[in-house]
């Protein structure tokens, strides 16, 4: 007659450890930060891809004519710049512009990138004033082909909606994200402690 082994089932005292509370908490802490952290640096890329990618509408000529390029949300770089990422606890991160960064442009002026983020992600209307009227008659001499005067009764300008960090929520991205946080429960589960 086979002898019962009850507790001495082979690899008991194995799973015992793996379930150890104190020591699976540690475990699944550890693992799933990395993958939160992963995950981020991957959400980090497809929004730098999405605005390197030119997928959004073109810009209106007037706005290529000042930026030299008919490419949005690409002029010197600082938005791309500011992308990053910030794991908040171990399941949890902020990508995207997080932080408040002061960039000068090429003319000299100071601008906040998250500011600017906010509006071209969300889009504007940006009221016309004066000395905007007066840019515009001075462009419209210089450059005739490129651009024209505001007519008078044209009171804002729309920016137009560049929605770059939905990439960060893509289909794509949440399956990653998905399989990066299952393999780091599975690694737990199996008792990996590195």
């Amino acid at each position: 007659m086979a002898r019962d082994r009850g507790l001495e089932l082979i690899g008991f005292e194995e799973l015992q450890d793996i379930l150890d509370p104190a020591k699976f908490t540690t475990r699944i802490t550890r693992h799933v930060k990395r993958a939160t952290s992963k995950n981020a640096l991957v959400g980090v890329g497809m929004i730098k891809r999405a605005i390197d990618s030119g997928k959004f509408a073109s810009n209106k000529p007037m706005t290529s004519a000042i930026k030299g390029s008919s490419r949005p949300l690409v002029d010197s770089g600082q938005l791309k710049l500011a992308i990053t990422k910030q794991v908040k606890t171990w399941y949890l991160a902020n990508i995207g512009v997080i932080r408040s960064k002061t960039v000068t442009d090429a003319q000299g002026r100071s601008e906040d990138v998250l500011s600017i983020a906010k509006v071209l992600h969300e889009g504007a209307t940006i009221a016309v004033t004066p000395k905007m009227r007066r840019y515009f008659a001075l462009m419209s001499r210089k450059f005739p082909d490129q651009w024209f005067p505001l007519k008078a009764d044209t009171t804002s300008i729309t920016i137009p909606p560049r929605p770059f960090l939905l990439a960060a929520i893509s289909d794509k991205a949440v399956l990653i994200y998905q399989t990066n946080w299952a393999a780091a429960v599975q690694k737990a589960l199996n008792g990996d402690d590195k």
